[in-house]
């Protein structure tokens, strides 16, 4: 009976779960920027940068782990935004511009015995500079 336990809770342990989601752009580059501003963007499309985020949550809710530099504009909210923007943070530090042109997410979720949540982003996108703004 004690083996069986023994192998019970040791199952339980190494078991986990997975998802993967990626996005895709599936038509044409095109930007277009609506604000009272017009700024002009160089982008070098022989230079695709990439960045990766990672959190751990405690139940799904209480981050225990993860970035703290984040760049703005990019992600959205919650907890895949902030990992999102972490990740758009690091790719444009990586790059000599200013901004990440057209920015394609792959997102991991692992679950660890319905106790630790663990995301891991990457982000790829073009390196975009801003060359006026009128």
């Amino acid at each position: 009976m004690k083996n069986k336990f023994t192998l019970l809770v040791l199952t339980l342990l190494l078991s986990s779960c997975g998802t993967t989601n990626r996005s895709y752009v599936y038509s044409d580059l095109d930007i277009k920027v609506k604000t009272a501003l017009e700024a002009k963007v160089d982008v070098d499309m022989s230079n695709k940068l990439m960045g990766s985020s990672s959190g751990t949550y405690l139940f799904g809710l209480i981050k225990i782990f993860g970035d703290s530099k984040f760049a703005d504009g990019y992600g959205g909210w919650g907890r895949l935004g902030k990992l999102k923007s972490a990740a758009a943070y690091k790719a444009i530090k990586r790059g000599k511009g200013d901004i990440l042109v057209s920015p394609q997410y792959e997102i991991k979720k692992s679950r660890y015995l319905f106790i630790f949540t663990v995301y891991n982003v990457k982000v790829r996108g073009y390196d975009g500079r801003i060359t006026s703004i009128n």
